[in-house]
């Protein structure tokens, strides 16, 4: 009986640690997760996600995929949860389906664009693709405090209450 007992101890102890392994092992995404047009909601303002030129991602450290409809809703959502975040990613306005790295992304600011909650915010990978879109819809680089400014009197425009989180 103590043989059993002991072989059983041992048996749970190991198929303990394999799922420990396999939890640990796959971890949290470090890339973001590619989705088509309508298939998510903005998780900040809920819009249907239709224009894939202005979308947005955040993985948490938790491995939760949070998907926005524009920059300017994945901004206001970040800054008030800069500690849940893992990594972010922004479309490249001129790469049709491309991730970037969005605290790496050149970020314009464009009356002339369009974007699904209207702050007229796209993202560029590279200098070049910047300039092209800047000459293109007379925007303006934007970042820094001057971003953070621009998105809270863009909330307190759009949002009378703030979206639920």
């Amino acid at each position: 009986m103590n043989n059993n007992y002991f072989s059983n101890c041992l048996k749970s102890a190991f198929f303990i640690l394999i799922i420990v392994y396999n939890i640990t092992a796959c971890g949290v995404p470090k890339e973001p997760v590619n989705f088509k047009a309508g298939e998510h909601d903005c998780h900040y303002c809920k819009m249907k996600i239709s224009d894939l030129r202005f979308r947005g991602q955040v993985v948490t450290h938790k491995g939760k995929i949070h998907n926005f409809d524009s920059i300017e809703c994945l901004k206001a959502w970040s800054g008030a949860n800069m500690s849940k975040i893992n990594s972010s990613w922004a479309g490249d306005f001129m790469q049709n389906g491309k991730w970037i790295d969005f605290n790496k992304a050149l970020i314009l600011k464009s009356d002339k664009l369009k974007s699904p909650m209207g702050a007229g915010l796209s993202a560029y990978e590279t200098r070049e693709l910047f300039n092209k879109a800047e000459a293109q819809y007379n925007g303006s680089l934007i970042s820094g405090e001057e971003f953070n400014l621009y998105i809270n009197e863009w909330k307190s425009k759009i949002f009378k209450k703030q979206p639920r989180r």
